[in-house]
C-alpha cells in the first residue's frame, strides 16, 4: 500500500486534519476516515457513544446492519467501494473492529503482525487470522480485536483494513491481493519474533 501521510496523536484534530490533507489512494482514504471518526470527538461527524456499542456488536455473518453502521459508512467510505452486499460485510467487518478497539484504535506505523508479535499472540492463532476468508474472517478479527483492545494497543488501521478488505472476497475498484495483504502482515509478525529472540540471546 502506497500512501505518505504523517503519523499522528489518535484523537488529535489538529493532527487528524494534517494527515487528510496529504492526498491518499483508496481505500486507505476512506480507512482514515473511519478511524478518525472514532477518535475524534471535536469532529461534528464522529462517533457517539451510544453508537460505538452498536457498532461493537456487528455481526457481519449474519447480513444485518445497524443504523449505526450506515450514518457511520456512507459519508466516508467512497461509493465505488461500498456498492453491493459483499463490499458492504467487508467494511462492516472493518468498523465492528475498530469500535471494539475504540478509543485509540489507530495509530500510524504500529504494524498489526509486529504489534501481535511483541504482545505474545500465539502463532497457531495469528495463523489461522491470515487464513480466514468469509465469515471464518469476520470472527477472527473480531478475536484479534479484542486482543489488541486488552493489551492496551493501538494498530496501523490502513494496513490492518487493507487485509479485512482483501480477504473478505469483495471486489473493489482497485484489485485488493488476498494473498499479498497476507503476506505482509505476516513479515511483520515473523521478523519481529526474530527480533526478539535475538534480543533474548544476546542477553544470555
Amino acid at each position: 500500500m502506497t500512501e505518505t501521510a504523517p503519523e499522528t496523536v489518535p484523537g488529535s484534530t489538529a493532527g487528524a486534519a494534517k494527515e487528510l490533507a496529504k492526498p491518499l489512494p483508496e481505500p486507505a482514504k476512506s480507512l482514515l476516515k473511519l478511524a478518525h471518526a472514532f477518535d475524534n470527538p471535536g469532529d461534528p461527524m464522529g462517533i457517539g457513544s451510544g453508537a460505538v456499542a452498536e457498532l461493537r456488536r456487528i455481526q457481519p455473518e449474519a447480513g444485518v446492519l445497524p443504523p449505526a453502521f450506515w450514518h457511520l459508512a456512507l459519508p466516508r467510505i467512497g461509493e465505488d467501494w461500498i456498492g453491493n452486499a459483499v463490499q458492504e460485510k467487508a467494511w462492516a467487518t472493518v468498523v465492528a473492529g475498530m469500535a471494539t478497539m475504540a478509543p485509540g484504535a489507530h495509530a500510524r506505523g504500529a504494524a498489526p503482525g509486529a504489534v501481535l508479535a511483541a504482545t505474545g499472540y500465539a502463532e497457531p492463532r495469528f495463523v489461522r487470522l491470515l487464513r480466514a476468508e468469509g465469515d471464518t474472517l469476520a470472527a477472527e478479527v473480531r478475536t484479534v480485536c479484542l486482543w489488541f483492545r486488552n493489551k492496551g494497543r493501538a494498530i496501523d488501521w490502513l494496513e490492518f483494513g487493507r487485509f479485512v478488505l482483501a480477504r473478505s472476497g469483495a471486489r473493489f475498484p482497485e484489485r485488493l491481493d488476498p494473498d499479498d495483504a497476507a503476506h505482509h502482515i505476516a513479515r511483520r509478525y515473523f521478523r519481529e519474533l526474530t527480533r526478539t529472540a535475538k534480543e533474548n540471546d544476546n542477553e544470555r
